[in-house]
């Protein structure tokens, strides 16, 4: 890991305190280049000092003695980019040493091409050392605004300099995903047509739009989630081996699964908007009541879509995906279900379909059922869990990823980063559902979901 200046865009925001700046501190108690500095730019009018008191509220930065030593690393910026871009930034960076950059927008898509602008304009891209930018999701908010959004930020940056985040690509389970199908013979096996009857993925979260009404109307569990977490994990869980492991051989086997995803109907769709109820026993109130929702609002809060991949591994093969808020638990799991053996001796006996369940959050880890006799002289088969817990082993990772990804940019490494036909196959297969106008159903909070939900999967059922 080199030295570098990290340069944060939007520093003053919920992001950066509650995952940016936690990050960057484990990294620093890892070890960062002592002359890495973090460089906080925003509007707001802080003094070095201040916004470190500032970086410090609501114990995000919980710690040692090092934590002294990390804030010396920081310093902040004014900078207002609705006005002229401000000559005196160049200077300012400059003074604060290295020529290796890294440019993280923490801000709303509709800020990306002005940032940029900016970066060009005072010429922070100049000297020897490497540039880099990260641009959080979402990267524009349909097909048509994400290529204009691309084109403009590739004609600043090649590809090779462009980081497009997804923070689900942190989670240790996530990664997990290949590590578990291709260095291990007996998973490596059965992923595949001839074993597998469908495979089930939820996202599923407790919590309402909270203080994010604004752009979640705007953008609904389509384009907030499934445009992006859930078809990243489909594509790691149906892709094939990639022929090396590379950035590049890795995120084409990606976006193959994304170009083979049969074109979507209406009977494959289900959307849902919650209401009042309950979660854990204590009342909520409906989305259209939330702060800033209008009324009359018909935007989606959970959705389920029936996917099929037209490939040879998984011809006819449903991959059903739900994802939604205020839902009973939250989690997030990928079930592989295995067809029953055939002409087995045990049917009827209790006899259950074999699943593989990887458990990405928030008790990661990987579990095996399969079927053992119970006891006593008569042969009755009773469901049995292999179980591994990640976090057990390895302990927790309090920043949901983003350290690992923060420390990939640092190394130049784009394996866990959105590349571009990606990101385009994505907004493809979610403007199309989104054409379809598919009627929005009312269902409580606290449940899992509109019972029409679970007619998509028709004889199975929803683990």
């Amino acid at each position: 890991m080199t030295p570098c200046q990290i340069i944060i865009f939007g520093a003053t925001g919920d992001l950066t305190r509650r995952k940016l700046l936690p990050s960057l501190f484990e990294l620093h108690q890892k070890g960062m280049p002592q002359e890495t500095k973090i460089i906080c730019v925003a509007r707001r009018p802080f003094t070095d000092e201040t916004f470190r008191e500032y970086a410090q509220q609501d114990g995000y930065l919980r710690g040692n003695g090092e934590t002294v030593s990390f804030l010396e690393r920081i310093h902040y910026l004014q900078v207002d980019f609705s006005s002229p871009a401000p000559e005196h930034l160049l200077k300012q960076i400059e003074e604060l040493g290295h020529e290796n950059r890294i440019f993280y927008l923490a801000v709303g898509p509709e800020f990306f091409g002005r940032i940029a602008e900016v970066i060009k304009e005072t010429g922070l891209l100049s000297g020897k050392g490497w540039k880099r930018i990260v641009f959080e999701k979402p990267f524009g908010d349909s097909l048509t605004r994400a290529s204009q959004l691309n084109d403009y930020v590739s004609s600043i940056f090649s590809e090779d300099q462009i980081y497009r985040i997804d923070h689900y690509l942190g989670k240790e389970l996530v990664q997990n995903i290949m590590v578990l199908r291709f260095a291990n013979a007996l998973f490596e096996q059965m992923w595949h047509k001839e074993h597998v009857d469908h495979v089930q993925i939820t996202i599923a979260e407790e919590v309402g739009v909270g203080e994010r009404g604004g752009y979640f109307d705007k953008a609904g569990m389509l384009r907030d989630m499934m445009q992006n977490h859930a078809l990243q994990i489909i594509s790691l869980a149906a892709m094939e081996p990639p022929t090396k492991l590379t950035a590049d051989a890795i995120r084409d086997e990606q976006a193959r699964v994304l170009r083979a995803i049969r074109r979507v109907d209406k009977e494959d769709i289900v959307l849902g908007q919650y209401e009042a109820g309950k979660i854990h026993g204590r009342e909520v109130c409906g989305y259209t009541q939330e702060k800033g929702i209008p009324a009359d609002s018909r935007t989606e809060t959970f959705a389920s879509v029936r996917f099929f991949i037209d490939n040879d591994r998984w011809k006819n093969i449903p991959f059903f995906v739900r994802t939604g808020k205020r839902l009973a638990s939250r989690y997030a799991q990928v079930d592989l279900v295995l067809k029953n053996v055939a002409g087995s001796l045990f049917e009827g006996n209790g006899s259950q379909p074999n699943v593989i369940s990887i458990r990405i959050h928030p008790d990661e880890g990987i579990a095996v059922l399969f079927n053992a006799k119970s006891p006593g002289s008569k042969v009755k088969l009773e469901p049995v869990t292999m179980d591994f817990c990640h976090h057990c082993l390895f302990g927790k990772d309090p920043t949901g990823g983003y350290g690992l990804l923060l420390s990939d940019v640092m190394k130049g490494d784009q394996t866990l980063f959105t590349r571009w036909d990606f990101v385009s196959e994505s907004w493809k297969l979610t403007d199309h559902i989104r054409s379809l106008n598919i009627p929005v159903e009312g269902y409580p909070a606290g449940s899992m979901g509109p019972k029409k939900a679970d007619l998509l999967l028709g004889t199975k059922k929803w683990l």
